[in-house]
């Protein structure tokens, strides 16, 4: 029985000895159960436990306080008449401070100028690739401005490169000045023709579009006397293509310009050309003063016999009636403008647009401005009414009248088409055949000009293309044909269309290469088929 009874108040005192709580530390939350631990008592108005000599004091008492770590020096408290210890101070007292760059620690942590604390100032170049760079903590020394070194790690975290002195062409402020792109200091690359008056031209810087391609611009401003088409006869390579003075029979000003006069039959120079004033021959040359060196043949003036009649093969009505015009005499392209050519256009004309296809992919980049390699030769498509204006405008020219194209295309015994009466087929002109799309060559699109040989051509005036290949603009308003003879006509003043002439790649009907087959369409048409050529009219012809 005592042993049971033993056995029980033992258990009861295990039980009472976990029910014990534990000494609270400093800074722990006390109540009423709790005990804090020797040296300390309970603080109940903050409810917290404390050092006994921190909440109890004699008036009179005092007491070392502070720290005497980095900058700081240790100070003395004096008890106050409410029993509380006062702030620390006295005689040498130095309390904490917020960190400097000083190589001092201000703030008595026991680190020096923590840069994490620190607020640095900017450095003294705060312009381009270096804004926002911050100077250095040199201890001792203070803050330290930015080196090159520390403004080129700066420029590279961000992407970008710093420069003492420019050197690079990127839109950006590499050396912190406050300009872009200064050229006195850069080595801009040599323009890609260094041939004649162009030797020694450079590129311009394009900003972040790096070193721009030359233009006709840059080359005028490195030498006075550059020519995009050659007309001085003074012993240099003006037009930079590897001769100088190709003033010659094929080219402009030849007419007894740098001895080199008409010679043989073609003894009359008109319009800077010479032609047989005595036979039918034409003669195609250069045209005089023109800026897209397109190669133009002479047309003679006199009465052509424009549209057709009903009955006369495969006739349209908007083609009739036949009638006469009487012409001028002039020039006309003996090709269509090629891509080659409508690129200098472009290049003296930034603001122009480039050719823009509405019916299918274009061989032109709109953002280059440029063509695809290998395409040179061939027809420039895909142009408005408008855009051919401005292009025969720029070269010196214009477009030809409806008038002047279908003469050009039938001469004088206003031929059924451009090469005489035989059907359209492959071997004249570039067109769709139905059967193989002529060969090996496709009928998806156009081809070089003058790709027909000459020998098959049979045009009066040499021209190429005349059927086939591409449609091509003319001048005038579309309206119906009146049967009065007329001279040098030039169409109505407004319409609703403007006209294509001479058939395209993607036809096989005969009727669209005939030389009277007019074909209304939209000014703002801009096809896979259509193209154009331009001419002389006669007030800009010159006789001598």
């Amino acid at each position: 029985m005592k042993t049971a009874m033993y056995a029980l108040v033992l258990i009861l005192l295990a039980g009472l000895s976990s029910c014990v709580a534990k000494p609270l530390g400093e800074g722990e939350p006390c109540n009423k159960h709790g005990l804090c631990a020797e040296g300390l008592v309970c603080n109940a108005v903050a409810n917290i436990c404390e050092a006994a000599q921190s909440l109890y004091c004699r008036p009179g008492d005092t007491r070392g306080c502070g720290t005497s770590e980095g900058e700081c020096m240790s100070g003395v408290q004096a008890c106050d008449t409410d029993g509380t210890w006062g702030g620390c101070g006295g005689s040498g007292y130095v309390g904490p401070e917020e960190e400097d760059c000083d190589g001092l620690d201000n703030d008595c942590d026991g680190r020096t100028d923590e840069v994490e604390e620190l607020r640095a100032p900017t450095c003294s170049l705060t312009e381009g690739v270096c804004r926002g760079s911050i100077q250095s903590c040199g201890g001792d020394k203070g803050w330290q401005d930015c080196t090159q070194d520390a403004y080129a790690d700066h420029a590279t975290s961000n992407g970008k490169v710093y420069e003492a002195a420019e050197t690079l062409c990127d839109g950006l402020d590499n050396d912190c000045d406050g300009f872009t792109d200064e050229m006195e200091h850069m080595q801009p690359p040599e323009c890609e023709n260094q041939r004649g008056v162009c030797a020694g031209a450079i590129m311009i810087c394009a900003g972040t579009g790096g070193w721009a391609a030359c233009t006709a611009s840059e080359y005028d401003a490195h030498d006075g006397n550059y020519e995009s088409l050659e007309t001085l006869c003074d012993r240099q390579d003006n037009d930079c293509d590897g001769e100088t003075d190709e003033i010659t029979a094929n080219s402009v000003e030849h007419c007894g310009e740098c001895g080199n006069p008409c010679t043989g039959s073609y003894t009359e120079c008109v319009g800077g050309f010479c032609h047989n004033p005595d036979g039918d021959s034409v003669h195609c040359g250069y045209s005089k003063g023109s800026k897209d060196r397109g190669e133009m043949c002479f047309v003679a003036g006199g009465i052509f016999t424009v549209g057709c009649s009903n009955g006369d093969q495969d006739c349209p009505e908007e083609s009739q009636p036949a009638h006469d015009v009487t012409l001028s005499a002039y020039y006309i392209d003996r090709h269509e403008v090629t891509n080659r050519q409508y690129k200098t256009y472009l290049d003296d004309n930034p603001d122009s647009p480039a050719p823009a296809c509405s019916n299918g992919s274009s061989v032109w980049n709109e953002t280059s401005r440029n063509y695809t390699a290998g395409v040179g030769e061939q027809p420039v498509v895909c142009v408005t009414h408008e855009q051919t204006l401005a292009y025969c405008t720029w070269a010196g020219k214009s477009l030809p009248t409806e008038a002047q194209w279908e003469a050009a295309a039938r001469g004088l015994g206003s031929a059924t088409y451009p090469w005489g009466e035989d059907a359209p087929s492959c071997d004249v002109a570039v067109m769709n055949n139905d059967v193989d799309a002529c060969g090996e060559e496709g009928a998806d699109s156009v081809l070089d000009v003058c790709s027909r040989p000459v020998e098959h051509n049979g045009n009066p005036y040499d021209l190429c293309d005349m059927g086939g290949n591409a449609w091509e603009w003319v001048a005038d308003w579309y309206a119906p044909y009146t049967a009065d003879l007329q001279a040098d006509p030039s169409g109505p003043e407004s319409g609703d269309y403007r006209i294509w002439r001479g058939g395209a790649w993607n036809e096989s009907a005969p009727r669209n290469f005939t030389g009277f087959f007019r074909r209304p369409a939209p000014a703002d048409a801009a096809t896979t088929t259509n193209g154009f050529r331009c001419a002389i009219f006669p007030v800009q012809i010159e006789i001598r």
